[in-house]
């Protein structure tokens, strides 16, 4: 399956300039947590209603004074919804990116798989024709198919005793 545009220049230098960027954006968010998983999954949840409810229930706590309880910091309240806002929109980009460096890793694999398995191919040819050095090159790759690709036995009958 070729891809006509897949001619990538990522340099281990690219590299590195990208994984300094992924740093400088981790360091930019110090607040960032790490739940644990009963973390996750230990609070209310309401599907999409969620943000829906948020935004009415803060926006009711803004326009009735009277409704305003002392133990809820509202400014705080705020923030939260705001940083969390904006966090969510970070992260549909990161998931896009995320999608994108997914699919051109299996797209590079599956081309790399096309090259190796014609190199393949040819080596047997080249060992069915005695070429010289080809026989030990078969047989190392040839290991990686024999796991994948194991006989199976057939049932021996049971023993009568």
């Amino acid at each position: 399956m070729p891809y006509e545009n897949l001619t990538p220049v990522f340099d281990a230098a690219t590299l590195a300039l990208n994984q300094s960027d992924i740093a400088q954006i981790k360091a930019r968010m110090p607040f960032l947590v790490n739940l644990t998983p009963n973390e996750k999954k230990g609070f209310l949840r309401l599907g999409h209603s969620s943000r829906a409810f948020i935004e009415q229930s803060l926006s009711h706590i803004e326009n009735n004074s009277m409704l305003q309880l002392p133990f809820i910091d509202i400014a705080a309240w705020q923030n939260d919804w705001e940083v969390f806002k904006r966090l969510d929109s970070l992260h549909r980009e990161i998931k896009s990116l995320e999608e994108a460096v997914n699919d051109t890793r299996i797209a590079l694999l599956k081309e790399c798989m096309v090259q190796a398995l014609a190199f393949y191919k040819g080596v047997k040819s080249a060992s069915v024709q005695n070429v010289p050095g080809t026989d030990s090159i078969v047989q190392n790759l040839h290991t990686f198919f024999s796991t994948s690709r194991k006989k199976k036995q057939p049932n021996e009958p049971a023993s009568e005793g």
